[in-house]
């Protein structure tokens, strides 16, 4: 009674594979102990396939603009003739406050939405960075000081699935010569937030350091089917809080058995040792 697992996209189907085995197996009660030693291992063999498959078989998830790079502009006093931002200037939305290196525009950080003081920025070369953006040559940058924090966020065409570990990792930097800024990550469903990191990582001014956000969607999980949103935030308070900066946003999927699975194979494993049991007595 040969059974073939089914692969269906980045999850591996199991069950039903395990209950055709059980059904071998006690059909094979009267069978020989070597028998039975080839139905052991061909049964730790599957699961140990499954949970090696399940583990290693990601998805990434489409961002719009991970990196920041989307911008461009013909502006000679922000951009050069290729269109690419001068080092040290920004875009920064027409309500807030800005220098003479800050251009205003309705879209400063493309397929992003932007509230408060932020923007892309390129500090590619200058002293403010040690360390080069993560992914390009530009970030994105929220502000916190005098209280006008800056908030990124991004819907994602993707929704939330039961099955599915997702894993957020995002690159978080301070300006050299300021105060550490204090940041909020977090990965919402609508608008309910999933899961979320505030100034989880030790930031060294001037350096990138990665925070990673992970969360399971189980059955009956209020996330499923809701649509996948991103948002970065300035959450210092002022003075203390300057700029924040964040680089290459990446979103990955994991497939997770269900616990429903699991609980099937724990039978399968203690009805073999039951059989073996069995022979050894005969």
């Amino acid at each position: 009674m040969a059974r073939k697992i089914r692969l269906t996209g980045d999850w591996i189907h199991v069950e039903e594979g395990l209950k055709h085995l059980l059904i071998y197996t006690i059909q094979t009660t009267k069978s020989s102990m070597m028998q039975l030693t080839q139905v052991k291992s061909k049964f730790v063999a599957i699961l140990g396939f499954a949970f090696f498959i399940s583990k290693s078989m990601g998805d990434s998830i489409t961002i719009q603009n991970p990196s920041f790079e989307a911008l461009t502009g013909t502006d000679p006093a922000h951009f050069d003739s290729a269109g690419n931002l001068f080092p040290g200037h920004a875009s920064i939305l027409p309500t807030e406050s800005h220098g003479s290196n800050a251009f205003t525009t309705t879209d400063p950080v493309p397929g992003w939405h932007m509230t408060g003081t932020g923007g892309t920025v390129n500090y590619t070369g200058t002293p403010y960075l040690t360390t080069p953006a993560t992914d390009g040559n530009y970030s994105a940058w929220a502000n916190g000081y005098q209280n006008q924090h800056g908030f990124l966020s991004q819907t994602l065409s993707a929704t939330f699935q039961v099955g599915l570990a997702y894993e957020l990792k995002v690159d978080v930097s301070s300006l050299t010569g300021f105060p550490v800024a204090g940041f909020t990550i977090s990965l919402n469903a609508g608008s309910s937030v999933v899961a979320s990191a505030v100034d989880s990582v030790s930031i060294v001014p001037g350096s990138f350091s990665t925070v990673t956000l992970e969360t399971t969607i189980n059955s009956g999980s209020l996330a499923e089917g809701q649509p996948i949103s991103i948002v970065l935030a300035n959450s210092g308070f002022p003075p203390s809080s300057t700029e924040v900066i964040f680089d290459n946003v990446r979103l990955s999927t994991t497939a997770v058995p269900e616990p429903s699975t699991w609980a099937l194979a724990g039978l399968g494993l203690v009805g073999l040792s039951l059989v073996g049991r069995h022979h050894r007595r005969q």
